[in-house]
């Protein structure tokens, strides 16, 4: 999973800030221009498996470059908040645990899961203290928290979505939002095939990602606005194998406000059109260009 195009080779970093919320290491953009006594929205980018937070930078430098940071429209500022999710970066615990099937995990259904629903719990702890340590005198209100994420952070997107009502903006990009047809879809597609099933996939597995699984919690996004953004061409997490477009229409029947782009000649990545479109999500005075 890449990110296209790349930033110029002579472009600025983009400014940010290191925190620590319960051990976890942040990296939190776009304090430079956020005035005193003023609203904030808080975004959580998410980065791929096998990836780390600071593999989100060109990504986050086109973001800023596209107009995400401006205000909105109740004149709020945009906070960009990034962190190694579990088992990845300076969190890394086991690297194999990060491989697929193919590559000889056993475990890839396990480790998938258990991350993306860790990730969701880390978002849920920093929302709860992220304020008291970055303004720990009132600086600034947090008016707004959004989700978003590529890949693994797309699926962890869904998930954080799913469990916490404060989060009410999602963009998952390249994501799914039920483990069990993505994984199912690959089991049946891995070379040997296999069931998904038991003996291979444990039981007790089965009813966590029943109990867990996005799509089987349709009304936890009642209320919320959803950007789903995706690949045609994408063999990895297909926006059809993955099971967004069947829970895409579900959202749509049950009167969530969600729009769904599959780009066409885009693989597993994140292009410039789906940047563009969560820059015009994420600011909502921004003109659109698409």
């Amino acid at each position: 999973m890449g990110f296209v195009p790349n930033i110029p080779a002579d472009a600025q970093k983009v400014p940010s800030r290191s925190f620590h919320v319960g051990g976890i290491a942040l990296e939190v953009f776009g304090l430079e221009d956020l005035p005193v006594n003023s609203k904030c929205q808080v975004a959580f980018f998410l980065h791929g498996r096998l990836q780390d937070s600071a593999e989100l930078l060109p990504a986050i430098w086109h973001l800023k470059r596209l107009g995400a940071f401006e205000c909105s429209s109740d004149g709020s500022r945009l906070l960009l908040v990034t962190f190694d999710q579990r088992n990845h970066g300076k969190r890394v615990a086991d690297r194999e645990r990060n491989l697929a099937w193919a590559d000889g995990n056993e475990l890839h259904a396990q480790d998938m899961l258990s991350i993306q629903t860790g990730t969701a719990s880390d978002i849920s702890l920093i929302i709860d203290y992220l304020e008291s340590v970055v303004f720990p005198h009132g600086e600034s209100v947090a008016t707004r928290w959004t989700a978003m994420g590529a890949s693994l952070g797309g699926h962890a997107t869904w998930i954080a979505g799913a469990r916490d009502p404060r989060i009410t903006h999602l963009v998952p990009i390249i994501g799914s939002p039920t483990m069990y047809t993505l994984l199912k879809h690959r089991a049946e597609n891995a070379k040997p095939p296999f069931e998904f099933a038991p003996p291979r996939i444990p039981r007790t597995l089965l009813q966590t990602m029943k109990r867990t699984d996005p799509e089987n919690n349709v009304s936890a996004f009642k209320g919320k606005s959803i950007l789903v953004l995706s690949g045609a061409d994408d063999k990895l997490v297909n926006y059809v194998n993955g099971g967004s477009e069947a829970f895409v229409k579900k959202l749509l029947s049950a009167g969530v406000d969600v729009k769904a782009y599959n780009q066409t000649g885009v693989g597993h990545q994140v292009s410039m059109e789906m940047l563009e479109r969560t820059a015009q999500f994420l600011n909502t005075k921004m003109p659109s260009r698409l």
